[in-house]
C-alpha cells in the first residue's frame, strides 16, 4: 500500500508537470490533494513564484524543495501561535535533508547542472516527481496519513 501510495504520487506529480505546472506547484498540488484537507487545495498557487530555482531563474533554491516545504506548511502549519510548529518542522527538516543527500545540492543551477542537456526538463520532472516521492514516504513514516493530516497534527 506505501510503495503503491507512492508510486502514484510520483506518477501523478509527472502528469502534472507534463501538463504545464512547474516543479514547486506540482509537488503542493499532489501532496495537497492526497495528505491535505479540502482548506489546503489551493495552496499550490503559493509556489509559482518559485519555479525554476526562484522566478525562473534558475540560480537560487531548487522549486521542487521549496514546493514540498509549502506542501508540508499547508498540511501541518499552525492555524494559531500557540499550536505546535514542531510537527511541520521536523517534516521540513527531514525533506530538506533527504533531497540534498538524493541531489547534492538545494541550489537549482547545481542541480540543472547535475543532470546535464535536457530536452523538454524531462530530467528536472524526473527529479521533481522523486522529491514528490521522497516526501509522501517521509509523511507516511511519521503517520501522516492520506486524507487526515489536519486531524493528526491538532492531535499532536
Amino acid at each position: 500500500m506505501k510503495k503503491e501510495l507512492i508510486n502514484e504520487i510520483e506518477k501523478k506529480t509527472l502528469d502534472y508537470l507534463q501538463s504545464g505546472f512547474m516543479c514547486g506547484e506540482a509537488i503542493v498540488k499532489v501532496i495537497n490533494e492526497t495528505f491535505g484537507g479540502e482548506e489546503t487545495q489551493n495552496f499550490y498557487k503559493t509556489a509559482t513564484a518559485f519555479g525554476g530555482g526562484l522566478a525562473g531563474t534558475k540560480k537560487d533554491i531548487c522549486g521542487a524543495l521549496v514546493g514540498g516545504v509549502i506542501a508540508t506548511g499547508s498540511i501541518l502549519g499552525r492555524l494559531k501561535v500557540t499550536d505546535n510548529e514542531k510537527p511541520a518542522f521536523e517534516i521540513a527538516h527531514r525533506y530538506r535533508r533527504d533531497f540534498i543527500k538524493e541531489f547534492g545540492s538545494n541550489n537549482c543551477k547545481i542541480i540543472l547542472n547535475s543532470l546535464g542537456k535536457q530536452k523538454d526538463w524531462s530530467e528536472c520532472k524526473k527529479l521533481t516527481s522523486k522529491a514528490a516521492g521522497m516526501l509522501a514516504a517521509i509523511l507516511l513514516k511519521k503517520g501522516i496519513n492520506p486524507k487526515n493530516a489536519i486531524e493528526t497534527v491538532r492531535i499532536c
